[in-house]
């Protein structure tokens, strides 16, 4: 019923604006000539399209909000921490999973691949199985971060499984926490709320009983040169690992991988790696400071112009105070 109505406001709408743009001109002004009627009537509908688009990629995105069950989300897990003027939480609602889902479309689709679409959500189905943690400043009155949280005490199923395998990993001993699909608004990036981000996930791995983290780390580009060097160097400097059997699915491998590292090692002069380590976003270098190691080959991510590495760590292999502040769990309530 609800999507009917939409869609007989927006009909209604569009022949109102084709009415109002071909009705002659009534009032007691000078007549217009017919250049600059049609002038004016082209400019008002131009107007009015941009309105009627945005309704029609509001029902787009209710729609999918619909498909994916987003209505009867229910939180597995509640946390919530106040420090300062935000609050750390992770959602409870489903309004509250919208605002989120927006906040993701304008960080992913507007602003990183420059789409643009004005109104949207990102949404896949896993967004109804996962928790969602979130950094709300309440001086702004919203959502301004987030982190997907999938925790194999809830699901076995992973987000990072539609672009590797990695069977080895999900065999392991332990409760495995997936983190993905990390959101911050562009106000927002500074060294408190990622540490507000992580406080949540803290206090989240406290209560599932986290022993393995697990999750996909981006680095935007496509080309196959700088793939190969950032490859190259993750390798060289020890963070990328090949003992696990994980390797890309077909649909995301990245074709003569080898045969560029080939090339590079033949021709060093390729190499910089002070310009390497630039491309490496801030997200990864933080992970790859926690300790986190990448394993096998990258996917290449052509929906998002990245390429991803599957990175993965133990608690127990975290590095210095990452060690005292997130694996001891006597003292996690209190970091």
């Amino acid at each position: 019923m609800a999507q009917g109505r939409i869609r007989n406001a927006i009909k209604k709408k569009i022949r109102g604006v084709k009415s109002k743009s071909l009705a002659p001109a009534t009032s007691g002004k000078p007549a217009l000539s017919k250049k600059r009627r049609l002038k004016s009537a082209t400019v008002r509908v131009m107007r009015k399209i941009g309105t009627v688009k945005e309704a029609f990629q509001s029902l787009e995105a209710q729609l999918k909000l619909q498909r994916f069950k987003i209505g009867k989300f229910q939180p597995k897990i509640k946390i919530s921490v106040e420090k300062g003027h935000y609050t750390v939480k992770t959602v409870e609602t489903a309004d509250e999973l919208k605002d989120v889902l927006k906040l993701r479309f304008d960080v992913f689709n507007r602003e990183f691949m420059q789409t643009k679409r004005v109104v949207g959500v990102d949404v896949d189905k896993l967004d109804f199985i996962c928790d969602h943690l979130v950094i709300r400043d309440n001086r702004a009155g919203r959502i301004v971060g987030t982190y997907r949280l999938n925790s194999s005490t809830f699901s076995n199923k992973f987000y990072s499984s539609a672009e590797f395998h990695f069977d080895e990993i999900k065999q392991m001993d332990g409760n495995i926490l997936e983190l993905g699909r990390a959101a911050i608004d562009k106000d927002y990036r500074t060294g408190v709320v990622i540490a507000l981000l992580w406080r949540g996930i803290s206090e989240y791995m406290l209560k599932t009983n986290t022993d393995i983290l697990l999750g996909c780390a981006s680095v935007k580009t496509t080309e196959p040169l700088p793939i190969g060097l950032v490859t190259y160097h993750l390798e060289n400097k020890g963070v990328l690992k090949f003992d696990l059997n994980v390797e890309p699915t077909r649909k995301y491998r990245v074709k003569k991988l080898r045969s560029v590292i080939d090339y590079i090692e033949k021709n060093p002069f390729e190499y910089d790696e002070a310009a390497i380590e630039k491309m490496i976003p801030a997200l990864f270098q933080s992970y790859i400071k926690m300790g986190f190691k990448a394993y096998g080959e990258p996917a290449l991510d052509r929906d998002f112009n990245c390429i991803d590495f599957l990175i993965m760590i133990r608690l127990d292999q975290l590095e210095g105070s990452y060690k005292r502040r997130y694996n001891d769990k006597s003292k996690l309530k209190d970091t």
